[in-house]
């Protein structure tokens, strides 16, 4: 498995994985499994690159959250009350400002947990 698939894989395991100076910091949720500890060990064989693809600056495509958080910190509430209002009637679904807030409040705490 090349670095950067084995990366994915450990991240799709739940662990988070950053660079600390030298070193390759990894964090799980419990114990790893058996499976987990090879592709660890396998991670240790490609331990520059995989450096090398943890350190790099990541790229700033805007992502739906990042776009609804900046809709709400850009615009006045009654611009925010009537975006939400078209975006209702365009998706079917209930939607007011402090349910995106709560949602983005949610993942803010996961991407700090999880995107070290």
């Amino acid at each position: 498995m090349d670095a950067r698939s084995l990366i994915e894989t450990l991240k799709g395991r739940g662990l988070s994985l950053r660079v600390e100076g030298d070193r390759i910091k990894v964090e799980a949720p419990q114990e790893p499994g058996p499976e987990t500890k090879a592709l660890l060990s396998e991670l240790r064989r490609h331990r520059e690159e995989v450096k090398m693809i943890l350190a790099a600056p990541k790229s700033e495509t805007p992502t739906p959250e990042t776009l609804a958080a900046s809709l709400l910190v850009e615009n006045e509430p009654d611009e925010v009350e009537t975006i939400l209002a078209v975006w209702r009637d365009i998706f079917g679904m209930r939607l007011d400002r402090d349910q995106v807030v709560r949602h983005l409040e949610g993942l803010r705490r996961w991407q700090s947990r999880w995107a070290r």
